[in-house]
């Protein structure tokens, strides 16, 4: 997300997990050392206010695809932009944040954080979502502005309010 836009405080969740289609494969929570997990941690400006059509279509479009491409993830919403994690093997999540940042639905895509782990900070959501209150947005561009610690800690927030510790 560009520096102009901000990302506060308190999640108010709006959907969940939805439930695996019958025929995706059950996904991993660790992996071996050769088949690491790559996170993403992207900010981008919205196109569309904060509840318009779009912002479902995106949620929809994460719902239907994720789950069968062994993706998991979080996507924020505040009143001028997302910030979203994407989850799961390179080979996927690379092509897929393509795509994502060439959709006309949003601009200014900014990459916070790709790295590789050995398990999933998001196991079980197919695509979760909430929107961020103007304290969590504030939060989140602060952490933002603070490098990678920053960027670290943001990452660290954000997981524990999909899980529910927070």
């Amino acid at each position: 997300m560009s520096e102009q836009l901000a990302f506060p405080g308190r999640f108010v969740p709006h959907a969940t997990n939805m439930p695996q289609p019958p025929n995706a494969p059950a996904l991993p929570n660790r992996v071996s050392r050769r088949s690491m997990i790559t996170q993403l941690l992207y900010t981008s400006a919205s196109r569309h206010p904060r509840g318009h059509s779009s912002d479902f279509e995106i949620l929809q479009d994460a719902l239907s695809h994720n789950r069968v491409q062994g993706v998991t993830g979080y996507l924020l919403r505040d009143i001028g932009g997302f910030c979203q994690v994407l989850e799961g093997p390179a080979e996927i999540v690379e092509p897929l944040f393509a795509r994502i940042s060439g959709d006309p639905r949003h601009s200014d895509v900014v990459l916070r954080m790709r790295r590789q782990v050995p398990e999933r900070g998001f196991l079980g959501w197919s695509m979760g979502y909430a929107s961020l209150s103007p304290e969590d947005s504030a939060f989140l561009a602060t952490c933002f502005a603070e490098g990678a610690g920053g960027i670290l800690l943001a990452f660290e927030r954000i997981g524990r309010v999909a899980s529910g510790q927070d």
